[in-house]
């Protein structure tokens, strides 16, 4: 089966002889192993998998080694691998000896939590290291996967099968073999049941799973709505503090991000509240467990508001466009579905689930920056390179 091409590949491979540790985050199950080895494989490349107690221990008893004896009792070569690196907190320390070492191996670690949980592994590399981060697949990846794609050709003479791709993804999400796969339900039930929340439940991060997948289900329903830490905590029936750390874990595993309202006029501006959407909206549906068709569904809106901005931070995360992403609203309800920052310039962003008419004049003369509309009869433009 051919192997889907990330973007990513390009910046890493443009970066390959920085001198630096490598340190590679994303969800499980995102691909991250398939790339690293894609780019760092090869003869002399040694793998490490955390996940496994036998190798965290060879891993472990390494660290008690000098640099020089450690890499000979890995197996010696020029790359070591270290994936799940969250899982053995010592890494950093073994790592960051063999790095000051000046040995001429390169260290690769792969992570499936952010820098929160993954911080006691991180922090010795302060200074050391280049960060990726691996998203669920971005839609260019899988119209670049089809057989009919090629550099240069016109899209709109394949406007039905983009279609069909569309709505796809829509209800389906961008997980790897959720797209190669011949039944990507349960792929994806796979996923979010068995691998997403592995290392929040092996480390203990939550009291109750059962809150945790509950809360879960109430976010999916406001995707792209401001919410409550204080309704979900009354509908929980547990404190806003759990709720707050909560949210942390399910934004560090890279389940979830937050939006926060953006603001230069705090007295006619929202300035503290915050949007929730899922990275991935295959994941967000697996949470309600409705995986019905795109067209048989009545929050196409969400689905497609969430698909949009999901993509456009993806594409900023892999391509390092540094860009800071917020929404607008005002006390009176003028809205602005996506701000985007950069330096001093802005982009405003309008998402609608059909081509309609945009009242936004509000911001345009505040701003002066033209809302954009996007709508799927006119949406390529946002999500392609």
């Amino acid at each position: 089966m051919k192997i889907i091409e990330r973007l990513l590949t390009n910046r890493m491979l443009a970066e390959l002889d920085a001198g630096k540790v490598i340190i590679l985050l994303g969800a499980r199950q995102v691909g991250k192993t398939t790339l690293i080895r894609s780019v760092y494989g090869g003869e002399g490349t040694i793998y490490l998998n955390l996940d496994i107690q036998i190798e965290q221990a060879r891993l472990q008893a390494a660290g008690d080694l000098t640099p020089e004896a450690a890499i000979g009792y890995l197996g010696g070569g020029d790359t070591i691998i270290i994936d799940e690196a969250q899982r053995l907190p010592a890494v950093g320390r073994i790592v960051k000896g063999w790095y000051d070492s000046d040995l001429p191996v390169k260290c690769v670690l792969l992570g499936s939590a952010g820098l929160n949980i993954l911080d006691k592994t991180a922090e010795p590399l302060t200074g050391r290291n280049i960060k990726y981060y691996l998203t669920p697949l971005l839609f260019e990846e899988v119209l670049r996967h089809q057989d009919w794609f090629g550099e240069g050709i016109d899209l709109s003479r394949f406007g039905s099968q983009i279609e069909l791709l569309r709505q796809q993804f829509l209800v389906l999400g961008g997980y790897p073999e959720v797209i190669t796969n011949s039944d990507p339900v349960l792929v994806l039930q796979t996923v979010y049941q068995d691998y997403l929340f592995k290392d929040v439940y092996g480390l203990e991060l939550v009291g109750s799973r059962a809150k945790l997948q509950k809360l879960l289900s109430l976010l999916a329903y406001q995707v792209g709505s401001e919410f409550s830490t204080h309704e979900l905590a009354n509908q929980l029936g547990i404190s806003r503090n759990t709720i707050d750390r909560y949210l942390e874990i399910l934004e560090d595993t890279f389940v979830i991000f937050r939006l926060q309202a953006w603001s230069r006029n705090p007295r006619k501006e929202l300035s503290k509240k915050s949007k929730i959407y899922f990275w991935d909206n295959g994941i967000r549906n697996a949470a309600i467990n409705n995986f019905s068709p795109f067209e048989q569904r009545s929050d196409q809106g969400a689905l497609w508001e969430n698909f949009m901005v999901s993509e456009m931070i993806k594409r900023d995360l892999t391509l390092d466009q540094r860009q800071r992403f917020y929404f607008w609203r005002t006390y009176s309800g003028s809205e602005v579905d996506l701000v985007i920052q950069k330096d001093e310039s802005l982009r405003a962003i309008e998402i609608k689930s059909r081509s309609t008419r945009l009242s936004s004049k509000i911001f345009e003369n505040s701003y002066q920056t033209r809302v954009e509309l996007v709508h799927p009869g006119h949406y390529l433009d946002y999500v392609m390179g």
